[in-house]
Formats: C-alpha cells, structure tokens, sequence
C-alpha cells in the first residue's frame, strides 16, 4: 500500500510541472514570452518554478531512495518535454518560434525535441536527488 501512495504523490508533482510547462507554452504562443532559449525573465521564473517543484518531489519522496526519486525525477522531466513538444510543433506549425532554435526543417524538429528530452530527464533526475539529499537523515541513539 506505501507504494500506490508513492505513486499518487509522484503524480501530484508531474501535473504541477505539467501544468507550469502548458502555461509556459501557451503564454510563448500568445507572444506574452519570447521562445525558451532566450532566457528572459519570465523563462527563468518558469524554469525555476519547475526545478523547485522537482526539488520538493525529491524531499518528500527521499525516503524510498535515491534511485528511485532520480527515476521520478527523470520522469518529470519527460513529462515537461512532452507538453514542450507539443507546444513546439504547434508553434513549428502556426511560424511561431517556440523552442527558439533554428530548425532548417520539420525532419530535425525530433532530433532537437529527443536531445532535449534526454537533457532535461538528467537535470531533473539531478535535482530531485538534490531534494532528497537535504532530508536530515534519522540517527538512532545507542542506550
């Protein structure tokens, strides 16, 4: 049973990074925020939004391991990805830069969205683990 309440609260994390990265992707597409790699301010708020909830993630989950938070980490770096990929090819689709890296075709789109996928699974697994790292670990004291 600890498990499934690991799970749900794995859950509650990626809908807040999905969240965070689908009003990321619609303010780019309204024009409110310029494209993702012109780390803007309001880029940076958003990524930093996501990082501490990644963060928070590896706190509350560091009790079942380091392993296993650096996977739920991973994997909501993934599911930022997605929600960026969709938002990429709507963007590719409507001439409005998203990613904003130039893409001479839509045959590279893929082959910059997986290389950043992989990149993001790693610096969320990294973060995550950063949050279950500062969980003070419980000392037993010898009688």
């Amino acid at each position: 049973m600890p498990e499934i309440w690991n799970i749900i609260k794995s859950f509650r994390f990626y809908n807040a990074i999905a969240v965070l990265a689908v009003l990321e992707g619609l303010l780019i597409l309204a024009g409110v925020l310029p494209p993702i790699s012109s780390y803007s301010a309001g880029i940076v708020a958003f990524s930093l939004a996501q990082m501490a909830v990644v963060a928070y993630m590896g706190i509350s989950l560091a009790k079942i391991g380091f392993k296993k938070v650096a996977v739920k980490g991973a994997l909501a770096g993934l599911v930022m990805m997605a929600v960026v990929s969709v938002f990429s090819v709507i963007g590719y689709m409507y001439g409005i830069p998203v990613l904003g890296i130039p893409v001479q075709s839509a045959a590279y789109l893929p082959v910059a969205l997986i290389s950043m996928a992989i990149a993001n699974a790693l610096l969320f697994a990294a973060f995550a683990v950063v949050g279950a790292l500062l969980v003070p670990k419980k000392t037993t004291k010898k009688k």
